[in-house]
C-alpha cells in the first residue's frame, strides 16, 4: 500500500483547475509530479509512475520552438506533444494555448449570465404571486422597514422581464462567441449618458469644492461602503494619518468613484422605477448576489476540505468569518480560500457589471425575494391560510430574524447605514429594535456578553462560545485591542460602556421595564449615536448634499449632452445614413434641444 496516498490525491486535487487530476493531462501529471517530489519519493519511481500513467514524452520549448524527448517537463516554458508527433500536431497546441484563454472567459461569461437568468426566474415567480395576491399578502419583508409600494412592485416585475429577456439575448450571444454591447435596461424614462473619467473627475471636484471636508469624507463613506460588502472591499484610509485627504488609491475610494460614476449615468434615478433616487435611499444592489462568490469557491471543487458548516454557513459563521481573524491566525489552507475568495468577491462587486443603484425599500424587498426563500414560503402559505396564528406568528419571527440580521452585518461589515438619521426616523418598531442590538451585539455591557456566550432561549439567541472573538475582531479592525479575555474586560470602558439601553423603568417602585414610544426611541437613538460619533448624517445634512450632488449632476450632464448634440447632428448631416438610424438621431437631437434650446 502506498504511503500517504489519499494525502497525496487530495493535494492533487487541490493543485489542478476543476479540482479533477486527469492523468491524461499534461499540466496535471507536472502537479502530481512536484507533490511526489515534495514527498520524497524516489525519482525513478516518479519517472516510471509518470510514465505509466501517460505515455507523453516529447516536449517543445516554447522560447525556442525545439522540440526533444524528455522524462521530465515544466509547464511554465515547455508544451507536451505525444510521442512522434507531427508539424500539424505540433502547430495544434499553439492553435488551442490561444483559443484556450478566450474558451475559458467565454465560459465564465455564459455561466454568470446562465446564474443572472435563473435569479430573475425565481424573482419573477416570486413577484407574480406577491402581485396576485397583493390584498392578503404583507409587503414587509427581509432587511428595511419602509415596504414599497404596489407600484414599487409591478415597475420592479416589469424590470425583472426585461433584465431578463435581455440576458436570454446576450446569453445567445455569448454561446455563438459574439459580442453583446446593449446596454443594461433601465426605465424608459431615464436618459443615460456615458460617464468618463475625465468627466467623473471633474464632478467629484466639484463636490469635494462645494462640501465641507467632512461633509464630503461622510459622502465617499456613504458610497464607499453601502451594501454589506467586506472590508477588504471598501476600506477607505486617510493617505496620511492624521491628515484630512483620503487615499484615493485605497478600496473604498475606487468604488465609491464606481458607485458615483454609476449614479451620474442613470441621472440619479432608480432603474427600476425611472424616478428620482436620493442619495438617503440608495442603495447598492448586486444581480447576481454578492454571496455567490463563497458558493462558486464550493462548486470549484479546489476547496474540498471545507466543512459542512462552511459550505453552507450559519449566521457568522461563513467563509468571509476567515478574513476577520489576525494574519498569523491564519492557516495556508485558509490563505488558499481568501485568495481564491477576494477576485471573486471583488467581481460580484463590479460596479460596472453587477450592480445597480435602488431605492432602499425596493432593493430590501427584492433581496429578500432573492435570499430569504424561508420567509417567502411563509408568506405563500399565509396567503392561502390567512387566519392560521401559526403561520402569521412564525412569519414574524422570521422577518425579525432577518431584520437583525441585515442590521447585524450592516455594522459587522463597516456600512455607514443605520446611524443616518433618515434610516432610523423611517425606522418601525421591529426595525429599531434591531438597530439597537446591532449597535449594542458590538458594544457590550457584561449581560449582553454573557447572553450571547451562554445563550437566552427565551429570546431565541443561540450560545456562542465564539461570541468574544467575534466582537474583539470587530474592534481590532477598527485600530483597538480589546482584553485577551473576556474575564478581563472593564465594562466602565468603551465600547462596553456604550451599551444602548432598549428598555426603561416603566414607573415608580417595582413598575418593572418597559418600551419607549417609537417616536422616542428615535430621539434617543439619535442623541446616542452622536454622542457615540457613530452618526452619519442628519436629514438636513443630506438635503445640503443632495442640493450639491443635483448642482454636480446638472453640470455633468450639460457638458455631455452639448457634446452629444454636436454628434448628432454631424451624423444627421451624412447623406448615407439609414432612415431608420436617421429618425433616432432625429429624436434624441430634439430631446436634447428642448432641455438646453437649438445651440
Amino acid at each position: 500500500m502506498i504511503k500517504n496516498l489519499n494525502e497525496i490525491l487530495k493535494e492533487w486535487a487541490y493543485r489542478v483547475d476543476d479540482g479533477q487530476p486527469n492523468p491524461k493531462k499534461s499540466a496535471h501529471l507536472y502537479h502530481l509530479s512536484e507533490i511526489l517530489i515534495e514527498y520524497k519519493w524516489p525519482y525513478e519511481v516518479i519517472e516510471e509512475l509518470l510514465q505509466n500513467l501517460n505515455e507523453v514524452d516529447i516536449i517543445k520549448n516554447k522560447k525556442s520552438g525545439n522540440v526533444y524527448p524528455v522524462q521530465t517537463h515544466n509547464p511554465d516554458t515547455q508544451d507536451l506533444v505525444k510521442k512522434n508527433a507531427s508539424k500539424d500536431d505540433i502547430e495544434k497546441i499553439d492553435k488551442d494555448k490561444k483559443e484556450k484563454p478566450e474558451k475559458k472567459e467565454r465560459e465564465q461569461k455564459i455561466k454568470k449570465t446562465k446564474k443572472q437568468i435563473k435569479v430573475a426566474e425565481d424573482l419573477k415567480e416570486d413577484l407574480d404571486f406577491i402581485l396576485e395576491n397583493k390584498d392578503s399578502v404583507r409587503l414587509k419583508s427581509g432587511g428595511g422597514s419602509n415596504s414599497p409600494s404596489v407600484q414599487d412592485v409591478k415597475d420592479l416585475k416589469t424590470f425583472t422581464e426585461k433584465r431578463m429577456e435581455q440576458d436570454r439575448r446576450r446569453l445567445e450571444s455569448e454561446e455563438k462567441g459574439e459580442k453583446f454591447n446593449e446596454e443594461p435596461y433601465v426605465h424608459p424614462d431615464i436618459v443615460q449618458r456615458k460617464v468618463d473619467d475625465k468627466t467623473l473627475n471633474g464632478a467629484i471636484n466639484y463636490l469635494e469644492e462645494n462640501l465641507t471636508e467632512k461633509e464630503f469624507e461622510t459622502l465617499i463613506k456613504r458610497f464607499a461602503k453601502g451594501g454589506a460588502v467586506p472590508r477588504h472591499l471598501t476600506k477607505l484610509p486617510k493617505l496620511k494619518k492624521g491628515q484630512p485627504e483620503l487615499d484615493k488609491e485605497s478600496p473604498g475610494y475606487k468604488r465609491a468613484r464606481e458607485i458615483i460614476r454609476l449614479y451620474l449615468k442613470n441621472d440619479a434615478k432608480s432603474p427600476v422605477t425611472g424616478k428620482p433616487l436620493p442619495l438617503s435611499h440608495m442603495e447598492p444592489d448586486h444581480r447576481v448576489p454578492f454571496s455567490t462568490a463563497e458558493s462558486d469557491i464550493v462548486e470549484s471543487g479546489k476547496f474540498k476540505g471545507l466543512s459542512e458548516k462552511a459550505k453552507k454557513p450559519a449566521d457568522g459563521n461563513s467563509i468571509q468569518e476567515i478574513m476577520k481573524k489576525k494574519k498569523d491566525q491564519l492557516t495556508d489552507y485558509d490563505k488558499k480560500v481568501i485568495a481564491a475568495l477576494e477576485p471573486l468577491q471583488a467581481k460580484y462587486d463590479d460596479p460596472t457589471t453587477n450592480m445597480d443603484l435602488m431605492n432602499g425599500p425596493v432593493n430590501q424587498f427584492k433581496g429578500s425575494l432573492i435570499n430569504d426563500k424561508l420567509l417567502n414560503s411563509i408568506r405563500k402559505k399565509l396567503a392561502e391560510n390567512p387566519e392560521e396564528k401559526r403561520l402569521q406568528d412564525e412569519y414574524t419571527s422570521e422577518r425579525k430574524r432577518l431584520i437583525t440580521k441585515y442590521h447585524r452585518d450592516s455594522v459587522g461589515n463597516g456600512s455607514v447605514p443605520p446611524y443616518h438619521e433618515s434610516v432610523i426616523k423611517n425606522a418601525d418598531k421591529v426595525e429599531t429594535n434591531a438597530i439597537m442590538k446591532a449597535h449594542n451585539y458590538y458594544h457590550p455591557d457584561s449581560k449582553t456578553i454573557t447572553q450571547y456566550v451562554n445563550g437566552d432561549k427565551t429570546k431565541g439567541i443561540e450560545a456562542d462560545s465564539d461570541y468574544y472573538q467575534k466582537v474583539k475582531d470587530f474592534w481590532a479592525n477598527k485600530g483597538v485591542e480589546l482584553p485577551d479575555s473576556v474575564d478581563d474586560v472593564d465594562v466602565n470602558k468603551p465600547p462596553f460602556n456604550k451599551t444602548m439601553t432598549i428598555y426603561i423603568q416603566a414607573g415608580r417602585g417595582r413598575g418593572g421595564a418597559k418600551r419607549r414610544p417609537t417616536p422616542k426611541d428615535h430621539e434617543y437613538m439619535i442623541e446616542e449615536f452622536k454622542n457615540q460619533n457613530y452618526f452619519g448624517s442628519t436629514l438636513q445634512e443630506d438635503t445640503e448634499q443632495e442640493q450639491v450632488i443635483d448642482d454636480a449632476r446638472k453640470k455633468v450632464n450639460k457638458t455631455l449632452d452639448m457634446k452629444q448634440i454636436k454628434i448628432l447632428k454631424l451624423q444627421l448631416d451624412d447623406p448615407n445614413l439609414s432612415d431608420k438610424k436617421r429618425q433616432n438621431r432625429q429624436k434624441e437631437l430634439d430631446s436634447l434641444t428642448t432641455l438646453y434650446g437649438d445651440k
